[in-house]
């Protein structure tokens, strides 16, 4: 009987064990994957920063001021309204309407003097604001240190058009406005991939915008531009 006793505590305490290692497992795979989580976020911020050291560079470079609203250009904070499911997410809608001295073609800008878009449409209490990520979207912009003009088109995935043959266009370059309508020297995104052109064909790039829709809670509309 003590026999049997012993090998049944010995089973207890074997099952025991593989319930802690297993569920020790489970916890370090849960650890694993917040931690990667918060690596990714930490990578995405670190992007946005480099964009936008790499962009006052190019602004330093070719003379271009950008606006700092702060000091120049009068600008409220305005809240942008929660974007649903099935929203249509080319666009923001913003709480900033006629009543409060909105019109349309007034820029859009985020933090960093990212460019964010212009509004396109006004009603009383809300406007609603045009960005890279509509296929409406046209803005001719420069890119990166060999000052490379193009034609920025919005979508899903923004591209660059007109790229002169023979333009040196590295992926991170970044890509900014020359659009008399916005500020200039804004931020609009970097280079995310780059297909040389043949003979015939000119260079295809496409951009990663310096936003993401779904993170976007305030932006700075400019009230008097230009």
């Amino acid at each position: 009987m003590r026999s049997f006793r012993s090998y049944l505590g010995l089973g207890v305490v074997a099952v025991l064990f593989l319930v802690f290692v297993v569920f020790a497992r489970s916890g370090m795979d849960v650890l694993q994957d917040i931690r990667a989580g918060s690596r990714g976020a930490r990578l995405r911020t670190l992007e946005l920063e480099n964009a936008l050291l790499r962009d006052e560079a190019v602004r330093l470079r070719v003379g271009a001021s950008a606006p700092r609203m702060v000091r120049d250009l009068p600008y409220v904070v305005v809240d942008v309204y929660a974007q649903y499911p099935f929203h249509d997410t080319r666009t923001l809608v913003i709480d900033f309407g006629s009543d409060d001295g909105a019109e349309e073609g007034m820029p859009v800008l985020g933090s960093g003097d990212v460019l964010v878009g212009k509004i396109v449409s006004v009603r009383r209490h809300q406007s609603e604001v045009i960005t890279v990520y509509d296929p409406r979207w046209a803005t001719s912009v420069q890119v990166g240190y060999e000052e490379v003009r193009a034609v920025l088109r919005g979508g899903f995935r923004p591209r660059l058009e007109l790229v002169p043959k023979g333009a040196v266009i590295a992926i991170n370059d970044v890509v900014i406005n020359t659009l008399t309508d916005l500020p200039y020297g804004t931020l609009l995104g970097t280079v995310r991939s780059v297909e040389a052109g043949d003979d015939d064909l000119l260079p295809e790039a496409y951009v990663r915008p310096a936003f993401r829709l779904d993170e976007v809670r305030e932006v700075l509309v400019i009230t008097e531009f230009p």
